[in-house]
């Protein structure tokens, strides 16, 4: 499949065709998404189905805008079922969300498909800025080609296509509800109660606790790291109040060296620090959130790891290089996410198969994603490498 990365007339003419199926809308939103928007509306004849732009700013209602009047949002209390709210920005989703959650709006009258297609613009605008097509079409063939079965390339096949294109229909049909387990999809391997794992990003203990249910038990041991120090706080509560024994938590990032990094204070409850954070490191600050890193070989050592479970905003390709004296020993179980960004859906596969390509057969997986879900955003995307000694496929 050639990948063809969306540009900034695909962005928009996609956003058009979005809305032809609506009558009636109000734009949220002041800002130069939704100023690019309403010219290619009217440009495109449109322009009668826009009903105003509201947005929850204060210094911006009552002012012109794209020759509307800005409105606070109180005005969705009193708009009819035939018309909807689109939103035409990322920050806006969540917003529309809580304005949906205070039964302002009913959920069926919110288009939040236009956030998804921002994300993938960006995306693809970068990946063309650093003249990367041809690097990741190669990518993308040889990761396709050594995936071991046909539902592995069907998920990549729609999931790259939908990153590249903006099209959120190439995602319909790709959970397996029977297999939705994430990082346990049973049609691919067995988890027993003898593995040994190393889980990247815990969080509040949610993998942990869905693992153990699906085993009936404990595992013989369980590494569990989580950088945030509030979701960290909660896991250890987590652990006292079940009273595991296997479970070993570590408040540090996996990184591909030790250090100390200073991020952004991240959104209460995130699961892990953003990729952006990640890569952001500022020095001393005192208003930024300090985290100690290491590699995963130095924080392990020489305790035996059979599962590597990787969720940790972007930082997953060098948390990998991290832990590479414990994969070629060990050759352990590799669950990594690749959806934090369109290039990890190449880099991340690539990685592992050119390091430790002898030793595995390679999957891939897609999950729904709970809040996010309602965002339609692009959902979790899930790397498998399976030593071959444990392929049931």
């Amino acid at each position: 499949m050639g990948i063809n990365f969306a540009g900034k007339e695909d962005i928009l003419a996609r956003k058009i065709a979005l809305l032809q199926k609506y009558k009636k809308y109000y734009i949220f939103g002041a800002n130069k998404e939704t100023r690019q928007l309403v010219e290619a509306i009217k440009k495109n004849g449109q322009n009668n189905c826009i009903m105003g732009i509201v947005d929850d700013d204060k210094e911006k209602q009552g002012k012109e805008f794209c020759s509307y009047i800005v409105q606070g949002l109180d005005v969705l209390k009193k708009i009819d079922k035939e018309t909807v709210l689109v939103v035409n920005n990322k920050n806006n989703s969540f917003e529309a969300l809580a304005l949906m959650d205070q039964n302002i709006i009913p959920e069926e009258q919110i288009d939040v498909i236009i956030p998804f297609i921002n994300v993938c613009a960006y995306e693809c605008l970068r990946v063309k800025a650093y003249k990367r097509e041809e690097e990741l079409q190669l990518k993308y063939d040889k990761v396709y080609s050594r995936l071991k079965d046909e539902k592995s390339k069907n998920v990549y096949r729609n999931v790259v296509q939908g990153r590249a294109t903006a099209d959120s229909t190439c995602y319909e049909g790709l959970i397996d509800e029977k297999n939705s387990i994430q990082y346990y999809p049973k049609d691919i391997f067995e988890v027993t109660s003898e593995d040994i794992i190393c889980d990247c990003g815990a969080f509040i203990g949610d993998t942990l606790e869905c693992l153990m249910h699906e085993i009936g038990g404990e595992f013989k041991s369980y590494y569990a790291f989580e950088a945030n120090l509030d979701n960290y706080e909660t896991l250890t509560g987590l652990l006292s109040e079940k009273s595991y024994k296997s479970v070993t938590p570590i408040n540090k990032a996996v990184w591909h060296k030790k250090d100390v990094l200073y991020f952004e204070t991240p959104i209460k409850d995130n699961s892990a620090f953003k990729a952006s954070e990640i890569n952001s490191v500022l020095g001393t600050d005192k208003d930024k959130i300090k985290v100690e890193c290491n590699r995963i070989d130095e924080l392990l050592g020489d305790n035996e790891i059979t599962f590597i479970k990787m969720d940790i905003e972007g930082a997953e390709l060098n948390a990998l290089k991290g832990a590479s004296k414990i994969i070629e020993r060990d050759k352990p179980l590799l669950a990594i996410c690749i959806y934090h960004s369109l290039e990890e859906l190449f880099t991340i596969p690539d990685y592992i198969m050119e390091n430790y390509g002898e030793y595995y057969d390679f999957y891939v997986r897609h999950y729904p994603t709970g809040e996010y879900e309602r965002t339609l955003f692009y959902a979790e995307t899930v790397f498998y490498a399976v030593p071959k000694n444990r392929c049931l496929i």
